[in-house]
């Protein structure tokens, strides 16, 4: 039974890893920098399709070569790279702050726990931002515990 429940849940597995990684590769997504931060989806230009099929190629032809570099060292050098390109995005980015994401995808949150919907009404965040929706859902989630244990929280401040 452990086996058929095991095979299955790797079947399923595999089918949402690839559905993702197939809408990876068909549709860019870019999001504008301006004060709204208007997202906009498109299908991914032609070109990228013969870099996808080069850049395969490129590893089954090389694999026997990959296959013999030292993992330790191949770790190393990627973490270093990791590293190297946090840093220059840290000191690099720039500061300016578009209107908080965080607390709209809260009061969003909020409104949707409470029954209302509003923002997803044309105009609103979740209509500008659908994006968002899988951090609105994982939040949800979050604010069944969260909002009960601030609430005791501030309960055990005002009593004192």
């Amino acid at each position: 039974m452990k086996k058929i429940l095991g095979n299955i849940a790797l079947i399923l597995g595999t089918i949402l890893i690839s559905f993702t990684f197939i809408l990876t590769i068909i549709y860019n997504t870019l999001i504008s920098t301006d004060w709204h931060e208007r997202v906009y989806t498109s299908r991914v230009p032609v070109i990228l399709y013969f870099i996808y099929l080069i850049v395969l190629l490129i590893l089954i032809i090389g694999y026997p070569i990959l296959n013999k570099i030292n993992t330790k060292i191949l770790l190393t050098f990627v973490l270093s790279l990791f590293i190297l390109a946090g840093l220059y995005l840290v000191f690099n980015a720039d500061t300016y702050l578009r209107p908080a994401d965080q607390m709209s995808v809260w009061n969003s949150v909020k409104n949707i726990n409470s029954g209302n919907y509003i923002d997803f009404k044309r105009g609103q965040y979740l209509d500008f931002h659908p994006l968002q929706l899988g951090l609105v859902t994982f939040e949800r989630l979050m604010a069944a515990f969260s909002e009960r244990l601030c609430h005791n929280k501030w309960l055990i401040f005002d009593e004192k």
